[in-house]
């Protein structure tokens, strides 16, 4: 597909190619935005859509972090969902743990009357993350 609609497809560099699937969309875009960083352009640095400069800035702030990360999500999905996305973000105290904490994120979109939840949790101690399988 060489010219793809951003809109409605997310390219992979995988053997999956460009992404149509509403779900699998927001996983790999979930994914990106893991993995992006800021240092990873010049020319947009600062402007790029990551969770490493959130982890950073909002150290040691669950409510905030959870806060922001809602915020950027929303608005870095809603350009490829524009208007059809929720995406909200809770921090659970892991208080035996030490200062750790789960961070549980779903993003919910309502497409051609259908629902899609797609939830996330990452595990935060200090500014180091981890992504998990599970639902607290």
């Amino acid at each position: 597909m060489s010219d793809a609609d951003y809109t409605t497809t997310v390219g992979t560099m995988s053997t999956l190619g460009w992404v149509t699937d509403p779900a699998l969309k927001i996983d790999r875009l979930f994914s990106y935005w893991l993995a992006s960083e800021d240092s990873q352009s010049y020319i947009y640095y600062g402007k790029i859509f990551n969770f490493q400069r959130l982890i950073v800035k909002y150290d040691g702030q669950p409510e905030l972090l959870a806060s922001a990360v809602a915020q950027q999500l929303t608005e870095m999905l809603d350009g490829h969902f524009p208007g059809q996305v929720s995406v909200t973000a809770d921090p659970k105290d892991l208080a035996e743990y030490g200062g750790r904490y789960h961070l549980n994120i779903n993003v919910s979109l309502s497409l051609n009357d259908k629902l899609y939840d797609v939830p996330k949790t990452l595990e935060v101690d200090g500014t180091l993350w981890k992504q998990l399988n599970i639902r607290d």
